[in-house]
């Protein structure tokens, strides 16, 4: 793609990502040897090799790169290939007002606006529109439809100064806006400072949109996300030039962790010797009790750190019959911080993909855990192979957990649950106080209070 890159909102990633290292290997290794050398120039001696060594050897490991092919299991994943366009088309004719020097447009509020989901982006503009549907056997056909949608963040000045109006449109990727959509804890959510029913991305859109400061020019980003320096990757650069990216020697389409061949559930985990009387004051709380307090924790390393607050407490949070239940608890909607380790229904084919996954910790581990994780007897004597693995009193969570924050596509996913969570305390201020500035042309259908 020539150009600019626009990035995605949320992620702060572009589209059609790079699908290779390198351009080609030989400007590759000169640059890789430039920066080994420039980070630390004692590691030619360490490695017990001159600069023309490094420069070969490291030649040869970008030429078993195969050229950029964006249909490679290892570069391709359909979350960040394909957007949600969020807008609507009736902006190219709305109206624009003077406001001191300069004009400014007025864009319609979120009760028109419309989702489509789109491919082929150049400058934030996409040339396609995919339409999906099911089939009689529940197959599912997607048809391509060349049409534009425009979300630039460019706002050019036409021939009468007056600027592009399409500022108000904007995209995510399609896994961004899947799993923001079902990652968001509305149910902590206050009501709406207004009586309009707006739909989802309705409501997304005015989030986005009445911000006093919009997305930044050339890059569609907010100024208000931290997106822990990944958008410096590809901001005034353009994505044919990019030199590098995230390689993944595995070559595994499926990106959910699975057990190894060896996996087997240990339940020995060391425990400190405890006095007869425990001065822990937790300990005087039913476990029931302790159980719904815990499992609020705001993380899995606030979890942790709390188990080390005392001996009695580290051997109850740790114990295997405890600590399951708890992070089963913790994966079971969107209040809990472990709710990101679960498949989104609405992206397509990924609770396939996650279940096939998983289900490999219930055949490697053959894990038998008989009680405190939640489920009844009667729940129990049901199991059947074919239930959902996570559905099973059996399923290791300890473990599944565990090789999730050992894997990079898992970490990704974590970092985009963190980027929902950044979205979701913007959403309850616009909730809470409307809009914080008024661009929407509709003066009946205002959101502040």
């Amino acid at each position: 793609m020539m150009g600019w890159d626009e990035l995605c909102p949320l992620c702060g990633i572009a589209p059609d990502p790079p699908h290779h290292i390198y351009a080609d290997p030989i400007t590759g290794a000169d640059d890789l040897t430039t920066k080994i050398i420039d980070y630390d120039p004692s590691l030619l001696d360490d490695m017990e090799m001159d600069e023309d060594t490094l420069r070969d050897m490291l030649e040869k490991i970008l030429e078993m790169d195969p050229p950029g092919d964006p249909n490679s299991p290892r570069w391709h994943w359909e979350g960040f290939e394909n957007c949600i366009a969020v807008g609507s088309e009736s902006l190219m004719s709305h109206e624009n007002f003077r406001m001191g020097n300069e004009y400014k447009a007025i864009i319609p509020d979120g009760k028109g606006v419309e989702v489509r989901l789109v491919s082929g982006p150049q400058y934030g503009v996409f040339s396609c529109i995919i339409h999906r549907a099911v089939d009689e056997a529940g197959n599912a056909i997607q048809s391509i439809e060349k049409k534009f949608s425009n979300t630039s963040s460019n706002i050019n000045l036409d021939h009468n100064g007056l600027e592009d109006s399409m500022f108000g449109n904007f995209f995510l990727s399609e896994g961004c806006f899947r799993y923001l959509q079902a990652w968001l804890d509305f149910g902590r959510f206050p009501p709406p400072q207004h009586d309009r029913q707006l739909s989802f991305a309705g409501e997304l859109y005015e989030v986005v949109n009445s911000r006093k400061d919009g997305r930044w020019w050339h890059g569609g980003i907010l100024p208000y996300i931290n997106y822990d320096g990944i958008e410096d990757t590809l901001m005034d650069q353009y994505q044919d030039q990019i030199s590098e990216n995230l390689y993944d020697a595995q070559n595994n389409d499926n990106r959910w962790p699975t057990a190894s061949e060896n996996f087997t559930v240990d339940d020995s985990l060391s425990k400190f010797p405890l006095s007869a009387i425990p001065s822990d004051m937790l300990a005087c709380l039913p476990s029931d009790m302790l159980f719904e307090i815990i499992q609020l924790s705001d993380s899995l390393p606030t979890y942790l750190t709390l188990a080390r607050t005392s001996k009695w407490l580290y051997n109850t949070l740790t114990s295997p019959l405890f600590l399951n239940r708890t992070l089963r608890a913790m994966t079971s909607s969107p209040s809990g911080c472990l709710f990101w380790t679960k498949p989104v229904a609405s992206m397509l084919g990924e609770e396939k993909k996650a279940y096939e996954a998983v289900t490999t910790f219930l055949l490697h581990g053959h894990a038998k855990i008989d009680a405190g994780v939640g489920t009844t007897n009667k729940e129990k004597e049901t199991i059947t192979p074919a239930m959902i693995p996570f559905d099973r009193a059996d399923f290791p969570w300890y473990y599944f957990v565990k090789c999730c924050f050992a894997s990079d596509s898992m970490k990704n996913r974590k970092r985009i649950w963190g980027q929902v969570k950044q979205f979701e305390e913007l959403w309850k201020d616009y909730r809470e106080n409307g809009w914080e500035v008024d661009r929407f042309g509709d003066s009946n259908a205002k959101g502040s209070p």
